[in-house]
């Protein structure tokens, strides 16, 4: 994977499998009723009620604090792996003239979760610094909890990546690290333009900040929100991002295996509540006045813009979607203001995972990006 200097232009779809041991036989988790993804796809296609729709939207904090709650930090593993697939990760002690002179580069953790991408390079890079969010309350708990966690490196804060009415802005939220944690950072600020442009700013007067973030990244995190969200989300992130700073994801890619199991076992967790939020595009050659996504029984203002999208609700609660490299790009290229563009590249990484103790394996595939902020 190239870090985010690459000034390649055009998105590049490649396809980069890692396998597993040779020597060891596997079945599959799942027994499919085909080998095509998008007949798995067409096999089911029942989709939840506009009213289960809002409350799932309505309801997504309080299932991520259950979900943290009953988790705790032993759902996830360290994220030993980033430095290794994000190679920009490695330069985070090495000041550069200009922002970060005399001290670490800044990170910007989004969905930040237990702490499991900020601690493992926090020990490895002891100059760096580390801003860390979740929409979770009980996940900030747990980073700051953690035996690692210091306030001269890490400012960690609850922060909703929509940004709805009345919240604070994400500059602001930024801003609001403790003196300590800003030491040596040379002076750099939100121009007007660009803080009155951003979805996520409120009215008022530009924020400053000592140093805005280096790099930013967004693992597992886009997945999380009404697909009506995400660009506003993205476009947020893009314009808080230093200049020749970068932008680092990984989510989920269509056809996955955990997609692919929402339509092939519909009736094992979500006979009463289906998966499925998203319902077909209308047709005027097919039409479907009995379709339970029909907007006439929906007074939610988004529901127009997520119909056809592969968007659902995981039986915890909580929401996932599946994007392609194109989607994920133009998402992130969309976002930059007047001046500025994203250089980089999205691909679709397969992942040969096993469960050896009950032998059984399966392909997984993830979107994984690096972009790169230059002045046009």
């Amino acid at each position: 994977m190239s870090d985010s200097s690459s000034t390649a232009p055009a998105t590049a779809i490649t396809q980069v499998t890692q396998k597993p041991e040779p020597s060891r036989a596997r079945k599959a988790r799942i027994d499919y009723s085909s080998n095509d993804p998008n007949e798995i796809l067409a096999s089911n296609r029942i989709v939840a009620s506009p009213f289960q729709i809002s409350k799932h939207k309505k309801d997504a904090a309080r299932n991520w604090d259950i979900f943290y709650k009953n988790n705790k930090d032993g759902f996830f593993k360290d994220r030993h792996w980033t430095d290794r697939e994000f190679q920009v990760l490695s330069a985070l002690d090495t000041p550069e003239e200009g922002e970060g002179k005399g001290k670490g580069k800044i990170v910007l953790e989004v969905g930040c979760g237990t702490g499991a991408f900020v601690y493992p390079l926090l020990e490895r890079y002891p100059s760096a610094r580390f801003h860390a969010f979740d929409f979770s309350k009980r996940a900030v708990e747990l980073v700051k909890n953690h035996h690692k966690h210091t306030t001269s490196r890490v400012h960690a804060f609850v922060h909703d990546l929509t940004c709805p009415p009345g919240s604070p802005s994400l500059p602001q939220q930024l801003a609001s690290a403790p003196a300590e944690f800003w030491e040596l950072s040379p002076p750099s600020s939100l121009s007007p333009a660009s803080s009155s442009s951003s979805p996520a700013a409120v009215e008022g007067a530009p924020v400053e900040l000592p140093q805005r973030p280096d790099i930013i990244s967004c693992v597992f995190v886009l997945s999380a929100l009404p697909p009506s969200k995400q660009a506003a989300a993205v476009q947020s992130l893009v314009q808080v991002l230093a200049p020749g700073g970068s932008i680092l994801l990984r989510d989920y890619a269509l056809h996955d295996q955990a997609q692919l199991r929402f339509h092939a076992l519909p009736s094992k967790g979500y006979a009463s509540i289906p998966s499925l939020l998203s319902g077909p595009l209308p047709s005027s050659d097919t039409p479907s006045p009995s379709s339970t996504t029909s907007t006439s029984a929906n007074t939610d203002p988004d529901a127009s813009l997520e119909l056809g999208k592969p968007w659902y609700r995981r039986g915890d609660g909580t929401m996932t979607y599946f994007f392609t490299p194109e989607e994920v790009d133009g998402l992130v290229k969309d976002g930059c203001e007047e001046g500025w563009r994203m250089e980089g590249e999205c691909s679709v990484v397969e992942m040969e995972m096993a469960n050896r103790a009950e032998g059984w394996g399966c392909t997984r595939r993830f979107v994984q990006g690096s972009w790169k902020k230059v002045e046009v």
